[in-house]
């Protein structure tokens, strides 16, 4: 017998954090769209396909976006010479391991999430209680944390014209952004908070004892 409780997050974090620091930190426009990605620099994480997906938006003309890379790992310089292959340096960062990461998603547009494998992401959980419009792939539990089209939006792993469809409905469409960021938070608040956690150990155990 099997009981399942999912991972909470206290969303009181990201409730204090500061949008203007990583913005003004990459001397970011006003009007420029922030992507970014949170996880190790390893392949299964799907930063490579981030990579493609963008380079297709700005040979397509959309150009008012930059995108972060937040994590360490192993292909930190193939990553930066697949970035100055295509031809997007000075518009991806790679911030390397961060201490900040309430403001880091604070100060994103868009949270984007291209893994080939997931299981139940907290880097996930944490954007979408900052309240952003998440662009994930629908591997492991990430279809039952959003649905498609209400809380974010799911693509094929490793579909980078998929990707890049998405990712231009967020580029483009602050209003979409704004509802699918709002749906996010309220996904977090109702399911994956750490007080909705903690009373559902508290159930677990009372019956167990009782």
């Amino acid at each position: 017998q099997v009981r399942t409780i999912s991972n909470g997050i206290d969303l009181g974090r990201f409730d204090r954090a500061d949008r203007s620091r990583l913005r003004a930190e990459l001397g970011l426009a006003s009007d420029e769209v922030l992507i970014g990605v949170v996880g190790r620099l390893i392949p299964l994480k799907g930063h490579q396909q981030l990579i493609d997906a963008l380079a297709q938006l700005h040979q397509q003309g959309l150009t008012h976006w930059r995108a972060v890379f937040v994590g360490g790992g192993d292909l930190q310089e193939s990553l930066q010479t697949a970035i100055g292959a295509a031809g997007l340096q000075g518009r991806i960062h790679l911030l390397g391991v961060r201490s900040d990461m309430a403001d880091v998603l604070a100060a994103l547009d868009i949270f984007a999430m291209p893994s080939h494998h997931e299981g139940l992401p907290m880097a996930l959980l944490e954007a979408m209680a900052s309240s952003r419009a998440v662009v994930a792939s629908a591997v492991g539990s990430i279809p039952e944390v959003i649905r498609d089209g209400q809380s974010g939006l799911l693509v094929g792993p490793k579909d980078v014209p998929a990707l890049a469809s998405a990712l231009r409905q967020l580029i483009t469409d602050a209003t979409l952004r704004d509802a699918l960021g709002g749906q996010a938070r309220q996904t977090v608040l109702e399911h994956y908070s750490a007080q909705r956690t903690a009373r559902s150990y508290e159930a677990l155990y009372d019956e167990v004892l009782g």
